[in-house]
C-alpha cells in the first residue's frame, strides 16, 4: 500500500468566532496512520474559506498564505526525500516515525560526530540531488574530503556538531592554505580555498535550520582572493588550433576536435560527454 501524506486544518463543522484552528499532517503507511500538529500559526475560522481541500493549499496571493504554502511545500518535499532515502526499509518503518521526522522531532544522535555528519550530508543531501550536475557533486566531494582530512589531522574528528566553533572554522581555512609534507598535502590558493568553504557552509546552514546548532560557525567568515583575468584566445589563436597539424601525434586529434566542438557549441565538458547520437535531429541537438 502506498505511503501518503495529507495536510488539514483541525476544525469542527461549526466554527467559533475568533477562535484559531491548528494545522495537522497525517501519514498513512502500512494500513496504519499517525498525525501531528505542525508549527504553522493557527488561523481564525473566517480564513478557512481560502483553504482548498483537494490541493491541501491556500488559494490566495496574500503573503501570509503564500508563506503557509511554502512551508507545506517544504514538508512535502521532505516527505518524498524520506521515502527515497528509506526505500529499502519502508516495510519496517511506522507512520509515527515518519511524522516525527517531518515535524523535526527526531534530533541528531548525540553520539554522531562532526566527521560522520558531514559525510552523511554529502551521501544523503548532495549525491542524490538530481538538480546538481556531476561536476558540482565532485566539487562537493572534494570539499568534504578536505574537511574530513582536516578533522582527522587535527584530532577534531570526535567532536560533536555542537562543539565545532568559529575558532575551528578559522583553523580549517589556515589548514587549507598551508602545505603539510607529513600528509603529502599541498597548499591551496585563495580561489580554491573560497570554493571549499563555499561548499562546506551549506552543511552547517542545514544543521542550523534543523536546530542542531545555535549558530553557523562559518557565518561572517570570508575568504578573499584576487580574481585573475584569464587570457582569451584571439581569432588567430583559435584558427591556429583548428589548423594544427597532428600527424606526428594522432592521439591528440580527438582532444583538439573536442575543444573546437566546445568552442563552437558553447557546451560544457559535462554536457558534451552526456550528448548521445539520438539527441541529434537533422543536424541539431538540444540539451535539457
Amino acid at each position: 500500500m502506498a505511503t501518503t501524506l495529507k495536510f488539514y486544518i483541525k476544525a469542527p463543522k461549526k466554527l467559533e468566532q475568533g477562535k484559531r484552528y491548528p494545522f495537522y499532517l497525517r501519514v498513512l503507511h502500512n494500513r496504519k496512520k499517525a498525525e501531528g500538529k505542525t508549527s504553522l500559526t493557527p488561523i481564525i475560522g473566517s480564513e478557512i474559506d481560502n483553504w482548498i481541500e483537494t490541493n491541501q493549499r491556500f488559494n490566495s496571493k496574500d503573503k501570509k498564505y503564500l508563506s503557509y504554502n511554502l512551508f507545506l511545500n517544504e514538508v512535502e518535499n521532505e516527505f518524498h526525500h524520506y521515502l527515497r532515502d528509506h526505500k529499502t526499509q519502508m516495510a519496517t518503518k511506522t507512520p509515527h516515525e515518519i511524522v516525527n521526522h517531518l515535524l523535526n522531532r527526531v534530533k541528531m544522535d548525540e553520539t554522531i560526530t562532526i566527521l560522520q555528519a558531514v559525510n552523511h550530508f554529502y551521501e544523503y543531501d548532495i549525491l542524490p540531488d538530481v538538480d546538481k550536475a556531476p561536476g558540482t557533486k565532485n566539487n562537493y566531494k572534494r570539499s568534504v574530503t578536505h574537511f574530513s582530512n582536516f578533522l582527522k589531522h587535527t584530532k577534531l574528528d570526535r567532536l560533536h556538531v555542537t562543539e565545532f566553533k568559529r575558532q575551528h572554522a578559522s583553523k580549517f581555512i589556515a589548514y587549507l592554505k598551508k602545505p603539510n609534507k607529513k600528509y603529502n598535502k599541498i597548499a591551496l590558493n585563495g580561489q580554491s580555498v573560497h570554493s571549499v568553504i563555499k561548499n562546506i557552509k551549506p552543511f552547517f546552514t542545514k544543521l542550523f535550520l534543523e536546530e542542531e546548532i545555535t549558530r553557523n560557525p562559518f557565518l561572517g567568515i570570508k575568504t578573499t582572493f584576487k580574481r585573475t583575468e584569464k587570457p582569451r584566445l584571439t581569432n588567430d589563436n583559435f584558427k591556429s588550433i583548428i589548423e594544427l597539424g597532428l600527424s606526428n601525434n594522432a592521439k591528440l586529434d580527438v582532444y583538439r576536435d573536442l575543444f573546437v566542438f566546445l568552442c563552437y557549441t558553447g557546451l560544457s565538458y559535462c554536457d558534451s560527454t552526456d550528448l548521445r547520437y539520438s539527441d541529434i535531429k537533422n543536424g541539431y541537438f538540444s540539451i535539457q
